[in-house]
């Protein structure tokens, strides 16, 4: 449920959302995407004014599995991409109780799978995979399968990551 206020005439207005994944920009935090933060040529649908507004995302139905996809990538010139040397942080547990219409319930989820780039480009490099699965966390690239630490997988530049609901409390 995303909600945005008038700056104007304080009028708000909701709207429905179906959350499937969410995409954070490289330098942006996952607390900063449900607050919204401004919308810029907002029209108020009650004063119709055109304006900048705030907004705020809220989960009224949390999914049993959350994807984050952090945006690596930025246009250059022509059809060319280049890869935002800095992206998010991210732990092993995903509390999304604060961003729930309904607090009560507690909406914890479980890292289980982090998708990695390595390369410069989107047109160029090699996509490598991080899966908890037993326990033991697994590093895949192509054919090849290791065990490996939970630190190493923290350590990782994440392109995308998989989350599942703790379900237990």
């Amino acid at each position: 449920m995303s909600k945005v206020e008038c700056s104007n005439c304080h009028h708000k207005s909701s709207q429905e959302e179906h959350f499937h994944h969410i995409s954070l920009g490289a330098a942006e935090s996952l607390q900063s995407f449900f607050d919204g933060g401004n919308v810029a040529d907002y029209r108020c649908e009650q004063c119709q004014m055109v304006g900048v507004t705030s907004k705020e995302v809220r989960l009224q139905v949390a999914p049993t599995i959350a994807i984050l996809q952090f945006k690596i990538f930025e246009k250059e010139e022509g059809c060319r991409s280049k890869k935002i040397p800095h992206y998010g942080s991210f732990q092993t547990v995903m509390d999304l109780t604060p961003h729930s219409t309904n607090k009560t319930v507690h909406l914890k989820y479980n890292l289980y799978g982090v998708v990695v780039h390595l390369g410069e480009t989107l047109e160029g490099g090699h996509y490598i995979c991080f899966i908890k699965s037993m326990g033991k966390w697994h590093q895949i690239s192509d054919q090849l399968v290791e065990e490996t630490d939970e630190e190493v997988v923290l350590e990782q530049a994440a392109y995308i990551l998989f989350y599942e609901r703790d379900d237990r409390e």
